[in-house]
């Protein structure tokens, strides 16, 4: 064998001319550099999901203490007084009336002065004593052709009182059938604007 065939036998064995084994070792190359990379993508991945872990734990730790410090905090109610209704201690408007005791004037006629007094404390407006004749037959007398007597005394304060003079002059109609052998009842009432009072009946002739 010459030395030119030794040499060719020499490189044909050389595992650097050998086509398969670099193929392989590109092959092994690329699939290192790929697992690599998937490497780093995972450390990024769970790096950032940390991050975000730890940016949410921090808000719900924030609003849990903010929560916490404002249920600890006194609620302080502002109470507003209230004032209680004024209740007037004045006593409300009365009237008492005495009418006084009736003399004759006439056969039919009498005469008296009646008294008329606000007992209350408040004033008593537009105060009139109204006068109105029974017989016992139920029948009503007419005084002074009128079916009754209205004496107006205008106001009355706080127990102030009035007298007035009055004449009744009764209509017992033809011969005095009405007023004969009957007993006369005198009816008074006291009226104001703000109350009215019917008096105790009082007998003026029998």
């Amino acid at each position: 064998m010459g030395l030119f065939d030794k040499l060719m036998e020499t490189f044909s064995d050389s595992p650097i001319i050998k086509k398969d084994n670099v193929s392989d070792t590109i092959k092994t190359r690329k699939k290192r550099k790929v697992s690599k990379i998937f490497l780093l993508l995972s450390i990024s991945i769970i790096i950032v999901a940390a991050i975000l872990i730890s940016i949410v734990l921090i808000e719900t730790i924030g609003n849990t203490s903010n929560t916490i410090s404002n249920s600890n905090q006194p609620v302080i109610q502002t109470v507003i007084p209230t004032s209680s209704p004024i209740t007037s201690s004045k006593k409300p408007v009365d009237f008492t009336l005495d009418p006084g005791t009736p003399t004759n004037c006439g056969l039919t006629c009498r005469q008296t002065t009646a008294t008329v007094t606000n007992t209350g404390d408040e004033t008593a407006h537009n105060v009139c004593v109204v006068l109105t004749v029974n017989n016992s037959q139920g029948e009503q007398i007419s005084l002074n052709n009128e079916p009754n007597i209205q004496l107006c005394i205008g106001d009355l304060t706080g127990g102030q009182s009035k007298s007035e003079p009055i004449t009744i002059n009764a209509d017992c109609g033809a011969f005095e059938t009405k007023c004969i052998g009957q007993t006369l009842t005198l009816k008074c009432q006291a009226t104001s604007n703000e109350k009215t009072v019917q008096f105790p009946d009082q007998v003026i002739s029998e």
